[in-house]
């Protein structure tokens, strides 16, 4: 395991997937098609649970509505009910999985084939599929164009390709070829689509060129085509060409061209761009003019100051100024020495004054101290008329402490007197 590696906990973990999913706007506001699997009301939450399915066994999608609103339809919704779910996507921390959070459930009453234009474009308008218009880059690096290699002899995928040329060069371009007129077209669009989403492209240019009415309605008409659009993570620019009205895909899309050729009409002009870059050029060569005047005016300036102060008078005074530094320092330091020896010589003579005060003191009690204990040594004591008396090496403090016979020996100051007792009298 590398050092200093973050372990997280599940719940850190899925907390931290949980955010990933908030703050992205793929999940914040979706509409999904599916059919209901399982369908389980809640008493304590309020709450209906359910899962939807794309084909049995396929694309599963955990849900929970908590709205009211849905009470009315409730008792219409059962097991492999087609519905539409409006809502956003959340990571359910406690089970580990994401679901979707639904605010509107509606039956789905039918397919698009059996709609007509009319009908179709108010059901998709009410479950949101227009509300999506993201801005289009206008400096984009890269630009996916779908479209078909042969229609028209490529005259469409001229179209697209040369109006990029002439409005952002710049920007790389990937074709991405498709069916756009046959019983495929949906299907091979959809793909187109998703296999556009996986590239970095700022932006999705799609369309075809004018043909039969039938076949554009069929085909920019679909919601499966229309699904697609509203799925991609990348603004996407729809052109269908010589359409008398809006085609879904047109409303789903984030902006509508008029035909093919003005599809790159979104993005920046070069033209626009040269004239940008030909107006800053020139404030920036004014400005870059003003700053060398100014530098050539300072320059001047100096050259002045520098023709009336010549080496040798910079030198002169360079050296006057260090001799007046050195008789400053000089000074500075003969006073400095003289302080200091006054300041020693005065606390010498605090010191030698101290040592001979401590002295006498300590001789004085030297003295005394002497002569306390002369006065307290036995030898003095005996001198004025006193004497010892010891019984072996033991000393008679008392008559009790000596009897008869006992030979004792008395000290005087001057020697011994040995003796023997012949009796004892107690006072």
């Amino acid at each position: 395991m590398p050092d200093n590696v973050q372990i997280l906990t599940i719940t850190q973990l899925n907390n931290n997937i949980g955010s990933l999913i908030r703050s992205s706007h793929l999940f914040g506001d979706v509409y999904v098609r599916g059919i209901i699997k399982k369908w389980s009301y809640f008493a304590s939450q309020d709450a209906y649970y359910f899962r939807i399915e794309e084909n049995p066994g396929v694309g599963k999608l955990e849900g929970v509505i908590f709205d009211q609103s849905i009470m009315s339809l409730s008792d219409d919704i059962k097991l492999d009910t087609p519905v539409i779910i409006h809502g956003y996507i959340e990571l359910y921390n406690k089970g580990g999985y994401h679901r979707i959070r639904a605010s509107e459930i509606e039956i789905d009453n039918g397919t698009a084939a059996e709609e007509d234009f009319e009908t179709r474009y108010a059901r998709l308008e009410k479950l949101g599929y227009f509300r999506q218009k993201r801005s289009i880059p206008k400096c984009p690096k890269k630009i996916c164009v779908i479209t078909s290699p042969e229609e028209n002899g490529g005259i469409v995928k001229h179209d697209f390709l040369s109006g990029i040329e002439n409005r952002w060069p710049l920007a790389e371009v990937v074709l991405i070829y498709s069916d756009v007129a046959t019983d495929r077209a949906v299907k091979s669009l959809v793909e187109a689509l998703k296999i556009a989403n996986t590239t970095d492209a700022d932006v999705i240019f799609f369309g075809r060129g004018g043909g039969d009415k039938s076949i554009i309605d069929k085909v920019f008409n679909s919601v499966e085509l229309a699904d697609a659009i509203l799925a991609s993570r990348i603004p996407t620019v729809s052109a269908v060409g010589h359409e008398y009205n809006y085609t879904i895909s047109d409303h789903v899309a984030d902006v509508r061209a008029r035909v093919p050729s003005t599809a790159a009409e979104v993005l920046k002009d070069k033209k626009e761009v040269i004239n940008e870059l030909d107006l800053k050029k020139k404030v920036l060569r004014t400005s870059l003019k003003a700053v060398f005047d100014n530098k050539i005016a300072a320059v001047k300036v100096l050259s002045e100051k520098i023709k009336g102060r010549s080496p040798e008078q910079r030198l002169a005074a360079a050296e006057k100024s260090l001799d007046e530094i050195a008789d400053r320092i000089s000074r500075q330091f003969e006073r400095f020495i003289t302080a200091k020896e006054s300041e020693y010589a005065a606390k010498f003579l605090a010191v030698k004054n101290r040592e001979h005060m401590l002295l006498g003191s300590k001789e004085e009690a030297f003295v005394h101290t002497v002569s306390m204990i002369e006065a307290l040594s036995p030898l003095k004591v005996l001198l004025r008329g006193y004497s010892i008396t010891y019984s072996g090496e033991r000393i008679i403090r008392s008559v009790d402490e000596a009897g008869t016979g006992d030979k004792l020996r008395i000290k005087l100051p001057d020697g011994f007197i040995n003796a023997v007792v012949e009796n004892t009298e107690k006072e």
